[in-house]
């Protein structure tokens, strides 16, 4: 183990703990992975190498930051998706190099001396080779280290209202600017527009701390694609920069094309709406931002083969497109990107934003909704595009999941006249089958309760688990 050196002193962190474990630099690496605190095998020098006969492998090492389970996975499954071999092209840190109070879990980072002593560990031990191009973030304490981003309220993860979300579940699978660590991080930075490194910058992505994923294993999916970023990071494929933005209706509209509106969420009324596209036949990307009034600009005619507008949840944007076409008679096809994503992949969120984090080519934008919304307008627009493309290359090695979003998209119109005058339903019917329901939920906690011998809320599977497992010891493991 590796005493703290003199510069340690003056952190609140000190007194924690006597050991440390220094930064893993790797000269001319371009990439600098950074986590947030050493576990006990880090300080004790301990190398996890698999299991061999069923048992852990662990081998003597001098003490290093990602050498436990964690880092191993890291390893073995994240760093090969961004082109990353330990000890070759990339260096390891974390914010915090010591213990800090012996345990794994830190306090939240509203905690003022959890700030100050990453502040104090950043200034005094944060040393990237001069070859750095890119920081990747992993955990929201890495996050608020290298940019000062963290949420002081808890977004709910599938929350789509991202203009306050700063918690690493907003920013994952995203870039931000580097800011050095200094009192200046205690403020919340604020994004006016959409973020593109600039030739020169290290940049920042967002990611998910490795270990979450154990417990989060369904967000292996994305955490996999964030790190393919890194790849195309360094090769200048992504991020994109927002095209030249047109503010007009396009003359005619397009045969295929992304298409989202904004509206006022009390009016109802149609605020603006955006129209994307890329394609092989055009240099840069087409984008449209049109404003509430367009009809005073001219409305778009319809191309005469028949077109395909594509839209992230369409219900909610099909009621609108009357207005913009001048007709509510226009013959279109349909394509409906979330309802892609959640025969794809049920597991995860399926907002936009999220969606975006999987498959959109410029960065994030859904930030910007009340500080650049043509920029976010055209990041919807864009996002849904670039969704639909991506999704459809995953869909021609999945025939089956196919097939069922084709006889899926005959009834989206169908659900939107639903959702717009509503259904009739038998309502004496519903409550009587509630009440039913309601019923035999009652006899089966009854029963329950009669069978462990203790109250027991059958609704909460923490409950019935420590009931299963730990009570009556049924062989299994939990999660499965």
């Amino acid at each position: 183990m590796i005493p703290k050196p003199e510069t340690c002193n003056g952190c609140p962190a000190k007194p924690l703990s006597a050991h440390w474990v220094p930064d893993e630099t790797v000269e001319g690496a371009e990439v600098m992975v950074m986590l947030q605190n050493p576990g006990q095998s880090e300080v004790e020098g301990k190398r996890f190498e698999g299991y061999s006969g069923g048992r852990e492998q662990w081998v003597p090492h001098h003490p290093a930051p990602a050498i436990g389970k964690t880092g191993f996975f890291q390893e073995q499954r994240l760093f090969p998706k961004a082109g990353l071999e330990r000890g070759k092209n990339v260096s390891i840190g974390n914010v915090i190099r010591c213990r800090f109070g012996a345990s794994n879990d830190l306090p939240p980072l509203s905690d003022l001396t959890l700030r100050q002593a990453i502040l104090h560990c950043q200034t005094a031990h944060f040393r990237p080779p001069s070859t750095t191009r890119l920081f990747v973030a992993e955990g929201e304490y890495a996050l608020w280290a290298l940019t000062g981003e963290f949420n002081p309220r808890k977004v709910k993860d599938d929350e789509d209202t991202d203009e306050a979300g700063r918690s690493i579940s907003a920013w994952r699978g995203w870039m931000l600017p580097y800011r050095p660590p200094s009192e200046a991080s205690l403020r919340l930075p604020s994004h006016p527009a959409l973020y593109t490194p600039a030739v020169g910058e290290t940049p920042v992505l967002a990611t998910y701390h490795t270990a979450f994923l154990f417990r989060s294993p369904w967000e292996r999916t994305a955490a996999q694609r964030d790190w393919t970023k890194v790849g195309e990071y360094l090769a200048g494929t992504w991020p994109e920069p927002l095209p030249r933005i047109e503010r007009r209706a396009p003359r005619e509209w397009p045969v295929l094309a992304a298409w989202d509106t904004e509206f006022g969420r009390e009016t109802g009324h149609l605020v603006r709406y955006s129209l994307a596209y890329r394609g092989r036949m055009v240099a840069m990307p087409k984008v449209w931002v049109v404003e509430a009034g367009f009809h005073s600009l001219g409305l778009p005619t319809l191309p005469a083969i028949r077109p395909t507008v594509i839209m992230h949840n369409s219900p909610a944007d099909l009621k609108y497109l009357p207005a913009v076409l001048g007709t509510v008679d226009a013959d279109i096809a349909i394509e409906d990107t979330m309802f892609q994503h959640s025969l794809l992949w049920s597991d995860l969120n399926h907002n936009l934003g999220y969606v975006g984090s999987l498959y959109a080519r410029t960065n994030r934008w859904k930030h910007l909704v009340e500080s650049n919304p043509v920029e976010y307008s055209a990041g919807d627009a864009l996002g849904t595009w670039d969704a639909w493309v991506g999704m459809n290359r995953e869909m021609e090695r999945d025939t089956q999941t196919q097939a069922i979003y084709c006889q899926f998209l005959p009834l989206i119109p169908h659900i939107a006249r639903s959702e717009a005058y509503g259904i009739r339903v038998n309502q004496a019917r519903v409550k009587a089958v509630l009440m039913r329901l309601g019923a035999e939920q009652q006899e089966a906690t009854r029963a329950a309760q009669a069978w462990c011998g203790f109250p027991i809320n059958i609704g909460s599977s923490a409950q019935v688990g420590r009931w299963v497992y730990d009570i009556e010891r049924v062989k299994g493991k939990r999660g499965r």
